[in-house]
């Protein structure tokens, strides 16, 4: 009930400030990125191309709620909700930034894990540009179904001016959307389309072609790039600025990056999160490589509600028309169910309780012409514990998701 109270009345002091900030600068855009998938990473790429022409607001972690979006206007750190001291430095932190604010636009992650979060924003933000990334399951505990999380996260439209949404999406659920909006995907009929062979990346966005280089690996993971063309454009950069934006995005910590392991092997790290349509997805990259071994490594689907066993079971029979040349599961209903789906088939599966396991049991293999995808998400995963056993540059740890001190005590404790 207190944490309940003093929430509120932050919140309220919060939004009142970023209220007086856009009114006192009226000229500062502001970008929302929603969706299932690939927010983190399209906010990312959207900072980096505007940061060509324009000096961009964002944060470069989890600030995707009510209480933390404020904070991103500001460049603040978020104190802790019981500290009322912390928090009367913030809010004059937040007073003294309205007179003097150096951004032209503010780029925000949206995130819900259950229905009207996404529709709560309404009452405090207005949105320049929203982008919605693909949608799929996520939450499901709360959702319960695929139609609610579209619905929720298309009530971002309600609150924006101009709307742009994955392709893919926007054809499943276009009843659901009821004003104007623009398309990217690689889709030829989306509005923004790309073409990618290797390292070049050519981006269609009506009669413009934009030559890029991409630093990022995956397909779905151009989406990311596409999406801050577009904004780019909407936002009149310069062709050469967008080209060279779109070229400078970097891969972050457990998205679709790639390593070098042991015996001359390829790590492909995808440890940040997972999702059903994220799995097929990484399983569709391993089986798309020139080695002559592929081993994939998923973990646990989390927060799949009522729904874990069935989705974990379609996932597992997706992975099973793969045919890679070992599968290894970590977590409860991978072990049970996604695991059982690809032994219907035929194929064997390597069961483990914690990741320190699956990284000791490679370690002791030959990886020569090996490629090894970790899939994994948070809790009673963190599979990428398990690539630190294999990397060839030890150093590269350093380049994990989650490797603060705070994490890595946490996940000791997770497989005690």
């Amino acid at each position: 009930m207190l944490k309940k109270l003093l929430k509120s009345i932050v919140v309220r002091i919060e939004y009142y400030f970023v209220a007086k900030l856009l009114s006192k600068n009226p000229n500062v855009k502001v970008v929302g990125v929603v969706g299932s998938v690939g927010k983190s990473g399209t906010k990312k790429a959207v900072f980096t191309v505007l940061d060509q022409k324009y000096s961009v607001a964002w944060q470069d972690g989890n600030y995707n709620d009510i209480v933390t979006i404020p904070l991103v206007f500001f460049g603040l750190g978020l104190p802790s909700l019981f500290n009322p001291f912390a928090w009367l430095t913030v809010f004059y932190k937040m007073r003294r930034s309205i007179h003097n604010y150096s951004n032209d636009v503010v780029v925000l992650e949206l995130g819900t894990d259950g229905p009207g979060q996404i529709s709560e924003f309404a009452k405090y933000l207005k949105l320049d540009i929203a982008i919605v990334t693909h949608i799929s399951e996520e939450h499901m505990e709360y959702f319960q179904t695929l139609e609610a999380v579209a619905q929720e996260e298309l009530d971002v439209q309600h609150y924006a001016k101009a709307l742009i949404v994955e392709a893919t999406s926007a054809s499943k659920f276009s009843k659901y959307i009821t004003v104007e909006y623009k398309t990217f995907g690689p889709e030829t009929d989306a509005y923004a389309h790309f073409v990618v062979e290797g390292r070049n990346l050519d981006i269609f966005i009506g009669s413009k072609v934009f030559a890029c280089q991409s630093n990022i690996i995956g397909v779905h993971q151009m989406n990311n790039l596409v999406a801050a063309a577009l904004v780019a454009e909407y936002m009149d950069l310069e062709d050469s600025q967008i080209e060279n934006g779109v070229s400078s995005v970097l891969p972050m910590a457990g998205r679709m990056n790639l390593f070098e392991g042991k015996d001359g092997s390829l790590i492909v790290d995808d440890t940040y999160n997972s999702s059903p349509d994220a799995v097929v997805r990484a399983i569709n990259y391993l089986a798309s490589l020139d080695m002559h071994n592929k081993i994939a490594v998923i973990g646990n689907m989390n927060e799949m509600g009522e729904m874990s066993s069935k989705l974990h079971y379609k996932v597992g029979a997706q992975v099973a028309t793969r045919d890679f040349t070992e599968v290894l599961t970590i977590g409860v209903d991978a072990n049970e169910h996604l695991a059982t789906a690809i032994e219907s088939s035929g194929q064997k599966v390597q069961r483990f309780d914690s990741p320190y396991a699956v990284g000791k049991y490679l370690a002791q293999k030959d990886l020569k012409d090996t490629a090894i995808l970790f899939k994994g998400s948070q809790n009673g995963v963190y599979l990428e514990e398990a690539i630190k056993y294999i990397l060839a540059n030890k150093d590269d740890k350093m380049n994990l998701v989650r490797q603060s001190k705070q994490w890595l005590n946490k996940k000791k404790k997770s497989f005690k």
